[in-house]
C-alpha cells in the first residue's frame, strides 16, 4: 500500500503522534536517501518517513521477515544509521538459535 501524507496543524512533539505510526513503531535506521525507517511489530509494517516528515511509503511485510527489509534497504539505497535495526536483527538470531 503506497500512502503518501503530510501531517500539518498539529503541536505533538513526538514523531509517531504526528506521523500517525503505529504505537509500537520503532526507528530501525535512516537509509542513504536521509528517509527514516520505522518498524511495527505489532502491525508487521515498515513506514518510510523522508527528510520532508512525509510518509513515502508503508509496506507490509506480510511473510516476508525484518531482515528481508534490511537487505533490501542495503542493496537499494543503503544504509546510513542501521543501529535500532541491528538490535532487532540480534533479536532474530537469538529466536532462531538452536536449544
Amino acid at each position: 500500500m503506497y500512502d503518501r501524507t503530510r501531517h500539518h496543524g498539529t503541536t505533538s512533539t513526538d514523531a509517531g503522534a504526528r506521523l500517525g505510526l503505529p504505537a509500537d513503531a520503532t526507528l530501525l535506521g535512516t537509509d542513504g536517501r536521509k528517509a527514516a525507517h520505522y518498524y511495527s511489530e505489532t502491525a508487521n509494517t515498515v513506514v518510510v518517513v523522508d527528510s520532508a516528515d512525509l510518509i513515502d511509503q508503508r509496506w507490509s511485510l506480510g511473510d516476508r521477515s525484518l531482515t528481508a527489509w534490511v537487505v533490501h534497504v542495503a542493496l537499494e539505497d543503503g544504509w546510513d544509521d542501521l543501529r535500532n535495526a541491528e538490535a532487532f536483527l540480534e533479536r532474530v538470531a537469538t529466536s532462531l538459535e538452536v536449544r
